[in-house]
């Protein structure tokens, strides 16, 4: 094959690379904002699915221009009854730390999720609860009272 055919070959190729790339459908376009490990061996604790989920629904909506997040929380427990979790966070090359306790695993999960959403988009985070918090008190002023 000439170098002709070959430079012609390779430039067919790139764009039908290009075409294929942006009839993409734009879920799988966009990326995931954030890669969550969550390491609790116990039946007690909610599994990494979980957490993943609370805080796909603490960033629902708008998913523009968020920054990457990794995060590794790994839980573990400790006396007194309580449960710890020890959450690493990454976000721009910027490294946070945080160690909590609770008496419930799932407390902790919620609480994980929470702030690996906040590190995310935390004004995206406070639209999502500011809303879920006017449906409550909607719900709950429609709803009559016994007497």
């Amino acid at each position: 094959m000439s170098r002709l055919s070959l430079a012609r070959a390779l430039a067919v190729s790139a764009a039908a690379m290009v075409g294929l790339l942006g009839t993409l459908p734009s879920a799988l376009a966009d990326s995931p904002s954030f890669v969550i490990s969550w390491d609790a061996h116990s039946s007690e604790c909610p599994d990494e699915a979980y957490v993943r989920q609370a805080i796909e629904q603490l960033l629902a909506g708008d998913g523009s221009a968020a920054p990457h997040v990794e995060a590794h929380a790994s839980v573990a427990y400790v006396a007194g009854a309580q449960w710890q979790v020890h959450l690493t966070t990454v976000r721009d090359g910027a490294t946070g730390e945080r160690v909590f306790e609770s008496s419930s695993c799932r407390s902790l999960a919620d609480a994980t999720a929470l702030i690996v959403a906040l590190t995310i988009d935390p004004q995206r985070v406070a639209a999502n609860r500011g809303a879920a918090t006017s449906a409550s008190a909607s719900a709950s002023a429609s709803t009559p009272t016994p007497t």
